[in-house]
């Protein structure tokens, strides 16, 4: 924060972001002019209160975004008043910038375009969301019902916005200095800021890859009642995490609330200009709200059984992981057609490829997801983890879920050095305050735990720093000054395999030539303005989808009966030197099975990395991946010219090739896994071997894949956060500190706290949110008189009653006469319904709720609860019908008609055009569902 007005007055406004004496001293005049008591900002917004000076690329000053005419130079402020907050452009004269059309003075500050996300809730409001898509109606997940009227007021109130999210706000008092700032940017003002002690600290150093996983456990960590701190190296990324959102975007995006990493066709430009999204530490990922997810491709391909059965040990087989899997399918939304206008765009590279992989070679066509288990000679489309032509990733989905709930904390700009411990017990972890110069220790309950979520190379890094792996990297961290002081080496925890056995793809760029196909190269600053127009118009276009148009996967068996998986991605456009508008790329990795492992070591600097045997190291390697691309050289057809690696070559000439560095072969495509694997590094519940409250979850755990990472690790993160709260519940994970000595760590500019005489199990209670009816509306509802939010606690670890179930709601159908919703068992005492099974049922407003025996034993036409069957992976919502109980019994006539004897099975026609004027027997309950459509057509 800088401050540099003298008077009492000015003294009072908080200035943020770009710091005010940096300023050219022009600028900074003009800013003192445009700010003065009664001055132009003042009086178009009343008193200020605070003053966020903008820049991109670290220079504030630039030409005005409101007028493309205007060529003079400006600085941008978004100014919060008492009456209003508003973004200002200011000429270095002191006035304000003037828009097209002639309105002078500053732009006001709206959250987000008309097809955009709604914004991160802010820390003054407590919300609820209702979901519509034109599948599905879903009434809020809350408690207590309210009158049958208020609903059919509210679906006529939403009824001109049911394509997209609704989010209404119940304000709440909070500390003056949060009123403007994201929860998901939050500002650390002070080390004594975490005076506080937690139940669960996660974390990583994390300024590389594993903030998605951080986020995920973070969030069920949460939901199971734990006090939870999420500690975050990075700053904003997606609109929604807020900042300063002009320096994440090109211009064109302007007026919206998105950013480069929201739009998924300027993946590619994150790379090339990072502003501070991307770091290369030894390895390169994102160092950003949301890590890796936030920068890669978003390609989403769910492993095989076979990975898991392989290569995982007992607790991790593919039986452990359904449930985990279906827990993130119900909060990852996906999809292989990204476009909302319902098109595939850019697919000449794609119908290049399918001639040559599926014609000539003879793969099969399959839904990707839909067949997982089938990674033999198949080919299809690419799955990506968006939603609504818009990335998509654990900072939509899981965090968003986090945010609202009362126990749960992140703090951003916070790097940590290491876990502080007292022999097997962690005590908390030692951070830098990135906006100072401080370090300080972050204590943890005495019966909590710490997380690490680092990345397969910066997890098993803090480990060494915390005075667990190799012991030549433990001395040369001692020599180094890196270990606490009060870790000696007879507390060590010697273990060699901390960094052992790393694994990444090896992959070979492939360039393709066809005078078929017509290269795609996606543009930062200037977008074809056909293609700017559907992507911000309809989020339609090219630009929904990060330009991997096709994908297609084999196996090979090798004699001694092990298998090697094999991947190739297919990009829109050319590469290195190949850049002709008639060329694409192929992107053909090693995948499952592939024997060659580095291990993470210390470079010079005394920070992790990667060593040299990480890509072919093993020979087998080379040889399986050549016969590979040999094998579908073979079959290359004429019209398809291979550039960089001739179509002819021999099996030696293609092993030469792959294994030799060039900017097509042995680059790293930074998918990094392995590290700290199952039973040696971590035990099965992710405990660190020696250790009995530290865990470690992400990428460092997960064995080599058959497919991209991101699917497998954030399973792996919904198995970890499982095993982690069985602990808890069990107290297996837990220890109790009250015997042992009080561990402070000490050195220069450390900050300790005192300690807290804590000795109360970690408590799984959390608060169940409930939507109650405090009065009966006499028009439209109002939030916050008509309708309260109300939290009572739940103890999400006591048994349900005898047979009976503890259920979180998911979704709930709007329609007050069906009242049926979706919902995830907890926990179960009935034999009909297992934990984690997701059921359809009766439901109520509330977040969670408890089933007793005689409404859980009843069938669902009864008013009980069934099974939900999906073997097509759909969207849960899907099964409540967008019709509710009318729309039901008509389907029912419907069905029952062509049941009955009038329709029999020797009829061969399998389809029925249904005139609804002339068949007597439907009595249709609900007139509008038959003047909608006066002919029906059912298959049988």
């Amino acid at each position: 924060m800088s401050r540099f007005f003298g008077t009492s007055a000015r003294s009072f406004i908080r200035f943020l972001g770009f710091k005010v004496d940096k300023l050219p001293a022009v600028y900074k005049k003009s800013l003192e002019t445009f700010t003065e008591p009664g001055g132009v900002a003042e009086r178009k917004l009343g008193t200020l209160k605070e003053v966020y000076i903008k820049s991109r690329n670290g220079n504030p000053v630039h030409q005005s975004h409101f007028n493309r005419d205007d060529k003079e130079f400006i600085i941008s402020a978004r100014i919060v008043g008492s009456r209003d907050t508003k973004t200002c452009h200011i000429y270095n004269d002191g006035t304000g910038t003037v828009k097209k059309g002639g309105a002078s003075g500053c732009q006001a500050h709206t959250s987000t375009d008309f097809f955009s996300r709604p914004p991160v809730l802010s820390p003054t409001y407590t919300a609820f969301q209702f979901h519509y898509t034109p599948n599905f109606l879903a009434k809020p997940v809350l408690d207590n019902e309210p009158h049958e009227n208020y609903i059919y007021l509210l679906i006529e109130k939403l009824f001109p916005f049911l394509s997209r999210k609704v989010t209404f706000g119940l304000p709440r008092t909070v500390p003056p200095w949060q009123t403007s700032i994201p929860m998901s940017s939050i500002v650390i003002l002070h080390p004594s800021h975490f005076v506080q002690r937690y139940s669960i600290v996660i974390m990583g150093h994390p300024r590389i890859q594993g903030q998605r996983i951080r986020t995920q456990v973070a969030t069920r960590m949460a939901e199971a009642g734990l006090q939870t701190l999420l500690l975050e190296a990075g700053g904003p990324s997606y609109g929604i995490t807020g900042g300063d959102l002009d320096s994440r975007r090109p211009a064109w995006l302007d007026g919206t609330n998105l950013t480069r990493v929201d739009v998924p066709g300027l993946y590619k430009s994150i790379f090339a200009s990072s502003d501070n999204l991307t770091c290369s530490l030894n390895s390169y990922g994102g160092c950003t709200i949301g890590g890796s997810s936030a920068i890669n491709a978003g390609l989403f391909f769910e492993p095989p059984a076979s990975d898991y059965d392989l290569y995982f040990p007992e607790g991790w087989k593919s039986a452990d992981m359904k449930c985990a899997t279906r827990r993130l399918y119900n909060m990852q939304p996906s999809t292989d057609l990204t476009s909302q206008d319902g098109k595939r765009y850019l697919q000449s590279g794609y119908e290049a490829t399918k001639e040559w992989i599926m014609d000539g070679l003879g793969f099969k066509d399959v839904d990707i997801n839909a067949e997982a288990d089938d990674k033999t000679e198949v080919f299809g489309h690419p799955i990506f983890d968006y939603e609504n032509g818009q990335r998509g990733g654990p900072v939509v989905s899981y965090l968003q879920t986090a945010l609202k709930l009362p126990n749960f904390q992140l703090e951003t700009g916070v790097q940590v050095l290491r876990v502080e411990r007292n022999g097997s017990h962690a005590t908390g972890v030692f951070a830098q305050i990135q906006s100072s110069s401080n370090t300080t220790f972050i204590p943890i309950s005495c019966n909590g735990t710490v997380i690490l979520s680092a990345g397969a190379i910066q997890s098993p890094g803090l480990l060494m720093n915390s005075g667990i792996g190799p012991s030549s990297s433990l001395s040369a961290l001692q020599v180094g000054g890196k270990l606490s002081p009060g870790i000696s080496p007879s507390n060590w925890i010697n273990n060699t395999f901390v960094g052992a056995k790393l694994f990444d793809n090896a992959n070979t760029f492939i360039e393709l030539s066809s005078p078929s196909v017509t290269s795609y190269v996606y543009s930062y600053d200037s977008p074809p303005p056909t293609d700017e127009a559907l992507y911000l118009n309809n989020r339609s276009g090219p630009y929904t989808f990060a330009s991997e148009t096709a994908v297609f996967w084999d196996t090979l068996t090798r004699p001694d009966g092990s298998i090697a998986g094999f991947q190739g991605t297919v990009d829109s456009s050319g590469y290195g030197e190949f850049l002709s508008n008639t060329t694409i790329t192929l992107n053909v990795y090693g995948t499952s099975g592939m024997k060659s492992r580095g291990n993470v070591v210390l470079n010079s600097d005394l920070q992790p990395a990667p060593d040299g045997n990480v890509y072919y190291s093993d020979p087998q390697d080379a040889q399986d991946i050549s016969a590979f691309i040999f094998k579908i050289f073979q079959k290359l057809p004429e019209s398809l010219t291979a550039l960089n690696l001739p179509g002819n070559s021999t099996l030696p000439e293609i092993e030469k090739y792959i294994t030799t560095y060039s900017q097509y072969a042995v680059g790293s495509v930074n998918h990094w896994s392995s590290s700290c694997e199952i039973g040696k590094c971590v035990e099965t519940n992710l405990a660190v071997k020696g250790m009995k409250n530290l865990h470690v979850v992400d990428a460092s755990i997960v064995a080599p894949l058959t497919v991209n990472p991101q699917f497998g690790i954030m399973v792996a993160a919904e198995r970890g956060s499982e095993l982690i709260l069985e602990g808890l519940r069990r107290g297996s994970s837990t220890v109790h500190n009250s015997n042992l000595p009080n561990h402070k760590p000490q050195g220069p500019s450390e900050t300790s706290f005192p300690s807290e005489n804590l000795t109360q199990k970690v408590k799984m209670t959390t608060q169940n949110i409930s939507l109650i009816l405090a009065r009966h509306p006499t028009g439209y509802p109002i939030p916050g008189e008509d309708l309260i939010l109300q939290s009572t606690p739940i103890n999400l670890t006591e048994p349900p009653p005898p047979g009976g179930l503890l259920l979180k709601t998911l979704a709930l159908s709007l329609d007050p006469l069906q009242n049926h919703g979706i919902f995830l068992v907890l926990l179960s005492d009935n034999p009909l319904y297992t934990r984690g099974s997701t059921i359809l049922g009766p439901g109520t407003f509330s977040t969670y709720q408890v089933i007793p025996s005689h409404i859980a034993s009843l069938p669902v036409l009864h008013g009980g609860f069934t099974l939900l069957s999906n073997p097509l992976n759909l969207n849960p919502h899907l099964f409540l019908g967008a019709l509710g109980m009318s729309g039901l019994t008509a389907y029912s006539s419907f069905y029952s008609l062509l049941k009955s004897s009038r329709f029999t099975k020797s009829n061969p026609a399998k389809e029925f055009d249904i005139e609804l004027a002339v068949i007597p027997e439907i009595r249709c309950h609900a007139k509008l569902y038959c003047h909608l459509s006066r002919s029906l057509i059912f298959t049988v």
